[in-house]
């Protein structure tokens, strides 16, 4: 009835199930198992509460998590299943790719599509967390140029899994011309259990000296506001670039299609800018995210919190850099941890 008086508002109703926490003793506990009766995980029960308020559940208008629902407990299986999902991708339902164009045209960050895909993964099994993200490719980027395809597929293959973890493989592709197109690809791992946190002294002394709101207007890169989260760039070497960073919140309407979860694209092509900013400065050439080895996620970083990213220099040549990143938090423990990421240097490119 909300629903019907106020139609531009999100309403929808939760029957919960016992929860493990709260008004739930231990003896009570005892009980509900001694009946068979399991209780929700905090953290599954948490996200599936999150998942359930999101725009892209809209149509959801009642939702029962219990123990006699697959959603509230993971049940994995012995054969290895394939999903596919289907999306249509409209430029005018995603405000944020406005601020993320090239040579005139927006185009879908590479982060944002391997977020799809990792994060469509863990809503399969929602008792499990993205750990890692592996094997990461562009084959042909969505450029919405008024001639792409609307409507994309995304599977997932499971290639492992068992009770501690579930391996997919994900591939993004449409059709043109009566033709299969694939546009991204990565394997994901998600996992029950949380990867030590490592850490990792990061040496904040400003020695560059160089505002990172400059890179921004003199086309070291091409990113606007919703991209716009290097600070300052702390030092910068042959060896490394250091940078501070805080991305300022980007509304969820601005988000459309890509809702921000455990992985933030937001903030992840922020990372990314570090190997961009170190090619233009010390080549003096433009460069563009092609592939990663992996990405190991400790924690989620958060809209406005101070981080630092540290690129470490693999290699360059006149054709492609590599690098190994690290995302800490004030505290120096690494967030987010990358291994092989690899961009495409071209002097033809323009922003």
């Amino acid at each position: 009835m909300f629903r019907k008086k106020y139609p531009n508002c999100h309403v929808v109703s939760v029957n919960w199930g016992a929860w493990d926490s709260g008004m739930v003793s231990p003896e009570l506990k005892k009980m509900f198992e001694s009946q068979g009766v399991r209780l929700i995980p905090n953290e599954a029960g948490a996200n599936m509460l999150v998942n359930e308020l999101t725009t892209g559940n809209q149509t959801t208008q009642q939702i029962i998590v219990g123990e006699l629902f697959p959603y509230s407990q993971t049940f994995v299986g012995e054969n290895l299943e394939k999903f596919g999902i289907q999306r249509k991708l409209r430029l005018a339902e995603n405000p944020f790719l406005n601020d993320h164009v090239i040579n005139g045209n927006p185009v879908l960050p590479i982060v944002n599509a391997i977020s799809w895909i990792a994060e469509s993964a863990e809503q399969l099994y929602p008792d499990y967390k993205i750990g890692q993200v592996a094997d990461t490719k562009l084959f042909k980027g969505l450029v919405f140029d008024g001639k792409q395809s609307e409507d994309y597929r995304l599977e997932l293959q499971e290639i492992s899994k068992n009770a501690e973890e579930i391996v997919f493989e994900g591939k993004i592709s449409s059709t043109e011309n009566g033709k299969l197109r694939f546009h991204y690809s990565a394997r994901v791992h998600l996992a029950t259990k949380k990867a030590t946190q490592p850490e990792f002294k990061v040496d904040t002394q400003n020695v560059a000296n160089l505002e990172g709101g400059i890179l921004y207007q003199d086309h070291t890169l091409f990113h606007g506001r919703y991209f716009q989260g290097i600070r300052k760039v702390l030092k910068m070497t042959e060896q490394q670039i250091v940078m501070e960073c805080n991305m300022e919140n980007v509304p969820e309407v601005a988000q459309g299609q890509f809702v921000v979860s455990r992985t933030n694209g937001f903030l992840t092509d922020v990372m990314y800018q570090s190997l961009v900013v170190w090619v233009r400065k010390m080549r003096g050439t433009a460069s563009l995210p092609l592939k990663t080895q992996s990405v190991t996620i400790y924690e989620s970083v958060r809209f406005e919190q101070k981080y630092y990213v540290t690129a470490l220099i693999r290699e360059c040549t006149d054709f492609k850099a590599i690098a190994d990143m690290i995302v800490t938090d004030e505290n120096h423990r690494v967030v987010m941890e990358t291994e092989g990421a690899e961009v495409t240097l071209s002097r033809d490119l323009n922003w």
